[in-house]
């Protein structure tokens, strides 16, 4: 059963999609870091409904689009071409973040979405 998205209020919105990106962001910073070189960059496409983009730094279908509409607390997560998963659609209800109706902290979001959606150098050794 579909539940109903949740109003968040105007100041929680704004707050939360901020402290979204910043810790993306972060995690990238990390990861490029270890890394020794740009595996990874994020920007940010504004419009009605603002987007973060997480891409590849050699190629740009490897990426993911993560788009928040405060109006429903709706955080969606879109591969690009050259990830191979299924769209996340996460909820936020009463101060509460979920994934598939199962209950989701940010960092643990984070890591679903770049984990899962971008790391596309499957089989590599480490």
């Amino acid at each position: 059963m579909a539940t109903k998205p949740v109003m968040l209020p105007s100041a929680v919105g704004p707050a939360f999609w901020k402290e979204l990106q910043s810790r993306l962001a972060e995690r990238i910073r990390e990861c490029n870091t270890i890394a020794a070189e740009q595996l990874w960059t994020v920007s940010t496409i504004a419009g009605p409904v603002e987007r973060i983009v997480v891409a590849s730094a050699s190629n740009t279908n490897d990426r993911v689009e993560v788009s928040f509409n405060m109006s429903d607390g709706v955080i969606v997560c879109t591969p690009g071409p050259g990830v191979a998963a299924p769209p996340l659609r996460f909820q936020w209800r009463s101060e509460s973040l979920s994934l598939d109706e199962a209950p989701c902290t940010l960092d643990a979001a984070v890591a679903v979405i770049l984990d899962e959606l971008v790391s596309t150098d499957q089989g590599m050794d480490a």
